[in-house]
């Protein structure tokens, strides 16, 4: 069966705006969110020196760099401008854009399941549990507070 495009494709025009922050250094807006299949899809900005703890991620990954640098330092690790990632199902890692970076890192990234924080890098006590449902909530919530034109991004 195919599908007209104008019935199935959908677009979200107003990518560069909806930035919100939770947490210092890091602003995001939402871009697709898809429940059945725990996807969430967000665009980051980084300030340089941002630190994002130990955290599990329980699917998938995928993230396209469009501007600065950041990876893993503990693997000598690191992507920018350009750069594609692939982080598997069950990948614990500590992120971090370095400190010397001249401009604003930025990225896409693509989750399936949740994203789990530890506290102080462990991998036993759970700081933060994020996933499609918690970060629309989040999102949702952040914009109302600081009155932030929330993007129009796809809900399925």
């Amino acid at each position: 069966m195919f599908f007209k495009l104008s019935e199935t494709v959908e677009n979200v025009k107003s990518i560069n705006d909806g930035w919100v922050s939770e947490k210092p250094g890091i602003k995001y807006s939402l871009v697709h969110i898809d429940k059945s299949q725990g996807l969430w899809v967000t665009k980051v900005r980084f300030d340089a020196g941002v630190v994002i703890p130990a955290h599990l991620h329980t699917g998938q990954v995928i993230g396209f760099t469009t501007a600065g640098k950041w990876g893993y330092p503990k693997d000598n690790i690191f992507f920018t401008e350009g750069d594609y990632c692939y982080e598997p199902a069950g990948t614990f890692h500590e992120v971090e854009i370095p400190k010397d970076n001249k401009v604003i890192t930025e990225a896409i990234f693509l989750l399936w399941g949740a994203l789990i924080t530890f506290e102080d890098n462990s991998s036993t006590i759970i700081k933060e549990y994020s996933d499609a449902t918690t970060i629309e909530n989040e999102y949702i919530t952040l914009c109302k507070e600081h009155n932030v034109q929330p993007t129009d991004y796809i809900v399925k």
